[in-house]
């Protein structure tokens, strides 16, 4: 049986994120069946009001190509009070999402 990739199963994820934690392509990837490359050409179209910040790389860092999306991304996991290292990625040993 084949996969569905609609990408409002993904959104609906997405939202279940809780604020102060964050969740990778790869484990939102897992869950639905698809490869996280899917994941991320999702999450660049992704729908106004949807918490897109909260979700990180595999090595908790930020995959936004440009540096104002950058930037915003760190701010806004700041102020939920997620922890960012001084390499400038998530700590996900304290962030990550596990009521997957």
């Amino acid at each position: 049986m084949a996969t569905s990739t609609d990408p409002a199963r993904l959104y609906t994820l997405v939202a279940l994120i809780p604020a102060g934690q964050v969740a990778t392509y790869g484990q939102l990837a897992s869950i639905l069946g698809w490869n996280p490359r899917l994941v991320g050409r999702y999450m660049a179209s992704c729908p106004a009001g949807l918490p897109w910040h909260r979700v990180v790389n595999a090595q908790g860092g930020c995959s936004v190509r440009d540096s104002q999306g950058h930037l915003e991304q760190h701010q806004l996991l700041l102020a939920e009070g997620v922890v960012i290292k001084r390499s400038g990625r998530v700590d996900l040993r304290q962030a990550l999402w596990s009521g997957l």
